[in-house]
């Protein structure tokens, strides 16, 4: 299991960022940093998806 920036470095994000992994171990949607609105940021990105 990767922890802290081994994490960041594999999915290519800072430790602050997040990545939205499908059940098929698919990245859909990735942030390097996720400051500021990011449950706002997912939200658009799923509507997207629709």
């Amino acid at each position: 299991m990767l922890e802290g920036s081994d994490w960041a470095k594999a999915y290519g994000v800072t430790e602050q960022g997040a990545v939205l992994v499908r059940p098929d171990f698919f990245v859909a949607w990735r942030t390097p940093d996720a400051s500021g609105d990011l449950a706002g940021a997912l939200c658009e990105v799923l509507k997207l998806s629709n």
